[in-house]
């Protein structure tokens, strides 16, 4: 499986997996999915710095697909990693293709200077998701997840 940074190239099957993550989604059933408004919101977010799309390919087929943002922490002036969305097509489920999102976006996260970063989106994990995210290294589980990223801490 290779992990690559999405492009706008990737658009057209990004849209089409994240079709299956929104049916199978609890959000569903209470929102509408519009075509138009997500391609515009990923497509901002592929060129957007304070975002990191990336894909899993395998054999050049887009098998998955995940997106981190820089959030600002309300008390501080420090900053997240905070994953927003995972699709992975259920029989790519189990191979590591999560880890290897988690891995990347925490790079991405300590190259931006994040302090923490958390994971959130357990939809598509049917109860399992806070053994997953422990296997991760995310010690504060729920429905979302935390780790640090930086161990200093400056109190003024």
């Amino acid at each position: 499986m290779k992990i690559k940074p999405a492009t706008v190239n990737d658009l057209r099957d990004i849209m089409s997996l994240n079709k299956d993550y929104y049916k199978g989604h609890w959000f569903s059933e209470h929102t509408s999915f519009d075509y138009d408004v997500f391609y515009e919101n990923i497509k901002t977010w592929i060129v957007d710095p304070t975002a990191n799309v990336i894909v899993a390919k395998k054999d050049e087929e887009i098998v998955a697909w995940s997106v981190a943002f820089i959030m600002p922490l309300d008390w501080s002036k420090d900053i997240r990693c905070s994953i927003g969305y995972n699709y992975i097509k259920p029989e790519y489920r189990s191979k590591g293709v999560l880890e290897q999102f988690v891995s990347n976006h925490e790079q991405w996260g300590i190259g931006k200077k994040c302090v923490d970063m958390n994971l959130g989106d357990s939809a598509q994990y049917k109860g399992k998701f806070n053994l997953l995210t422990q296997d991760l290294g995310f010690n504060r589980t729920g429905h979302d997840c935390y780790k640090v990223l930086k161990k200093e801490i400056v109190h003024e």
